[in-house]
């Protein structure tokens, strides 16, 4: 039952991206991220950052918002998450500890785990947020690499004229640059904790 439900939920999503809009797509990523940590060993693929075919698409007001949104969404602190959790079971029945469970967690010592790369980790599951690895895994689907291509004009795989650089077109890079970073910034106080520190560096060579 638990597979089958997760593939039906997969070919809906598949058609909820492929045919619906902005704020559908975005419905979505607000549900997976009020999921149990661990999303990134099955849910990363829900989470799709649509892109623009053009420089006058990415920066049109309506895709602007989009790409707000969609940063603010993953970095802004996520509300009401302890409540979706609620309701939250498990394929084997598992659920998630109670609320004066999870602060008794948060104030408890954490060991830290060092793993191949020699990164800290915490040894304790914090079930108040998602884990390192999941928030890594769905900021990975922000291709920005792609947006900074099309914002200067050096996707090959864009069939469109080269555009010139006017003063105008100077002034939209900058403020869109502006607000990417503005946002991304924000993910550095929302997830300020130490067990964050390769997100933080993941964040900050996005920046650069």
């Amino acid at each position: 039952f638990y597979t089958y439900t997760r593939q039906l939920l997969k070919q809906t999503i598949d058609i909820v991206y492929k045919y619906g809009n902005y704020n559908e797509t975005l419905f979505i990523i607000n549900h997976v991220l009020r999921c149990p940590p661990g999303i990134h060993q099955w849910a990363t693929n829900f989470v799709r950052f649509l892109l623009p075919t053009s420089f006058d698409i990415l920066c049109s007001p309506m895709y602007i918002r989009y790409v707000a949104h969609f940063l603010a969404t993953l970095l802004f602190p996520i509300k009401n998450r302890d409540i979706f959790l609620q309701n939250w079971l498990g394929e084997n029945g598992e659920t998630i500890p109670q609320i004066s469970t999870i602060n008794t967690v948060k104030n408890q010592q954490q060991w830290m785990l060092i793993d191949a790369d020699g990164q800290e980790r915490a040894a304790l599951l914090r079930w108040d947020t998602l884990n390192e690895d999941d928030l890594i895994a769905i900021l990975n689907q922000f291709n920005l690499n792609y947006l900074m291509n099309v914002l200067f004009s050096l996707n090959e795989q864009i069939n469109q004229k080269q555009q010139n650089v006017s003063y105008e077109n100077t002034l939209r890079i900058l403020a869109i640059l502006d607000l990417f970073v503005e946002i991304l910034c924000r993910g550095f106080d929302t997830y300020a904790d130490s067990q964050y520190k390769n997100f933080h560096k993941h964040i900050g060579k996005m920046i650069r």
